[in-house]
């Protein structure tokens, strides 16, 4: 896998957890390329760019990851 190449995530939803100090977190699927806590990505929604910084992973019972491949059961 080129790991190099953009990714593709499908946000299925963002939830305000407390104890987060107000940032969001976001559940999906990685569907193409990896990604690595601190990695900052760009997200657009309606022609508006955010961009976020990945603080945590987790996969299922999986927690604590340093990195995430898309694969087809990652979902995040």
């Amino acid at each position: 896998m080129n790991e190099n190449i953009p990714i593709r995530f499908i946000i299925q939803d963002v939830f305000a957890l407390k104890g987060m100090k107000d940032r969001p977190t976001i559940s999906g699927k990685l569907e193409v390329g990896m990604v690595s806590i601190g990695d900052e990505l760009v997200l657009e929604k309606d022609r508006k760019k955010f961009t976020i910084e990945i603080n945590s992973l987790e996969k299922g019972t999986e927690i604590n990851l340093n990195e995430l491949k898309a694969g087809p059961d990652n979902v995040v």
